[in-house]
């Protein structure tokens, strides 16, 4: 992608004909194409990476878009191939003799919260991530498909992607919603792992629950705490957020009509 001919940030509007209505409507434009596999996406951002590396004049949104594309496509598979490790390897170590059964199920339990961790982050984070440059992929090609390779996404097709994903994600990017959202992840962790331990305790001694069933009443009110956290503060900051995106979803898409009159 030259920056002449593709660059999004400072690329012409687009040629006179219905490519901006097309993407006026962008979600509407992106459920009608099938979603692009993981090899496509990889090429697109590898592409567009080695472009801003040559210096064409990328929306640095995107760039930290591809950049953290990478980055959780990594993590995503190193937290998974752990898992699967520790399963292999509790497996081996009990079949060899060098721990006991219960030791070994231990391991296996840990090894699948690993592989859960992984999936939540791939599922949480990575896809979408993926989901993002995949929208940005195709409006980019629909650019340049209907000007004849002039130029490709306008600010304005931007602008309406990072929002529209932004308000489908419903994670306001302010300080206050993430502030509360740490909170929050990290009361659901706390009583992921009390909870984990709990079973674990219970395991090595099943004739005295006391402590586990202790355990699971505090991990369980951490739950309910995070809940009413949600509710109470997380949500009205969540549909004062998407009321803005609003706002500002409709205000993109009137500069990218007014941008394409003015050309015609």
């Amino acid at each position: 992608m030259s920056k002449k001919k593709n660059s999004p940030t400072k690329g012409m509007p687009y040629a006179a004909g219905s490519a901006s209505d097309q993407t006026a409507g962008l979600d509407t434009v992106l459920r009608g194409r099938p979603e692009s596999g993981a090899k496509e996406t990889k090429q697109a951002v590898e592409s567009a990476l080695a472009s801003a590396q040559a210096g064409a004049d990328l929306d640095p949104r995107l760039v930290q878009l591809f950049k953290d594309f990478k980055l959780y496509r990594v993590l995503v598979v190193a937290i998974v191939a752990i898992g699967f490790a520790m399963l292999l390897l509790a497996i081996w170590l009990y079949t060899n003799g060098q721990i006991d059964e219960e030791t070994q199920n231990n391991i296996l339990l840990i090894a699948n919260v690993v592989i859960v961790v992984g999936m939540v982050v791939a599922f949480g984070r990575a896809r979408p991530i993926k989901e993002d440059i995949n929208a940005w992929h195709k409006v980019n090609e629909l650019a340049l498909r209907e000007s004849d390779g002039k130029h490709g996404a306008t600010q304005a097709d931007i602008d309406k992607i990072f929002l529209s994903r932004a308000r489908n994600k419903r994670v306001p990017p302010t300080a206050e919603f993430k502030a509360i959202r740490r909170v929050w992840l990290g009361l659901i962790a706390t009583a992921t792992i009390i909870t984990l331990v709990a079973v674990i305790i219970a395991q090595r001694n099943m004739a005295d629950v006391t402590i586990p069933v202790v355990m699971i009443i505090v991990s369980f009110a951490l739950l309910i705490v995070a809940t009413v956290i949600e509710r109470l503060k997380m949500k009205p900051l969540r549909e004062a957020w998407e009321r803005e995106l609003k706002e500002k979803v409709k205000q993109a898409t009137k500069r990218s009509k007014k941008n394409t009159k003015g050309r015609r």
